[in-house]
């Protein structure tokens, strides 16, 4: 059975220092980065170009399904690969995919390549998001994980909330295809 501790109530100080560790908030801010490439694409622009190349609402859901797909499948993966290749090179490998995928969706020609970009972009999420959740937490005390986790979710949920928020005024701006191409230069410039 497991070993039940008395609740201690988290300090504003304790805060203070977990939100400025930097091996806590790096992985965090990166996992943000990621959110805002796939909330502004998949869920975002994509089904709209798809719509653009002819595609049905059906295939347009597909490819959401497939592109979650994969990401569950790459999060399925992830652990292994952090333990052969390490932690911060499937991060790499995360960033250099998603932007790859970006940019594969701003000279998308045709559907096949809209779907090969979606693909990556899922593979991207899936191989990256896991270890930076993990990379946030692992060197903090048992005792402020939840702490650190709930760091974690805040600051991502930005990347959430920014993809369609700050996707749409750069589209207004420059256009779809030019906000994925600044996306992708954004993504992997932050990600290195």
């Amino acid at each position: 059975a497991e070993e039940r501790r008395p609740r201690k109530q988290p300090s504003l100080g304790s805060l203070g220092r977990l939100i400025s560790r930097r091996d806590v908030l790096l992985p965090s801010l990166l996992s943000a980065v990621t959110q805002y490439g796939v909330w502004m694409s998949t869920f975002g622009y994509i089904p709209l170009i798809a719509a653009e190349l002819g595609a049905s609402g059906i295939t347009s859901s597909l490819m959401v399904s497939v592109n979650i797909g994969v990401q569950t499948l790459a999060n399925l993966a992830a652990s292994g690969l952090t333990r052969k290749i390490g932690s911060r090179a499937l991060v790499y490998i995360g960033f250099v995919l998603m932007s790859l995928g970006l940019a594969g969706v701003a000279l998308a020609p045709s559907m096949a390549v809209l779907w090969v970009a979606q693909l990556t972009l899922g593979l991207s999420q899936g191989l990256a998001y896991p270890v930076l959740m993990g990379l946030s937490i692992r060197y903090v005390d048992e005792e402020q994980r939840a702490s650190a986790m709930g760091l974690h979710q805040t600051i991502y949920a930005i990347g959430m909330f920014s993809g369609p928020w700050l996707g749409g005024i750069l589209a207004g701006m420059m256009g779809i295809p030019t906000l994925f191409v600044a996306s992708a230069v954004a993504v992997l410039l932050l990600g290195l």
